[in-house]
């Protein structure tokens, strides 16, 4: 391959770790924030303190 080839390849390969690394970034977004609004609602609904809601909350999404 030419150096020129190489370098495009090296390139092409920076921005898909890139994109993958976005795009895990922004699910582990999603599931902090899933996590967080069902911990609310156990606070809510259940009088649960925010520790025990946060290990029901988690227990909940791994049975998911």
């Amino acid at each position: 391959m030419s150096k020129h080839g190489n370098g495009r390849f090296e390139k092409f390969k920076s921005d898909i770790k890139a994109k993958v690394a976005v795009a895990t970034n922004s699910d582990r977004l999603y599931e902090d924030a899933e996590k967080q609004r069902l911990m609310v609602r156990l606070m809510e609904t259940k009088g649960l303190t925010q520790d025990e809601a946060e290990r029901e909350a988690a227990l909940q999404l791994r049975n998911e």
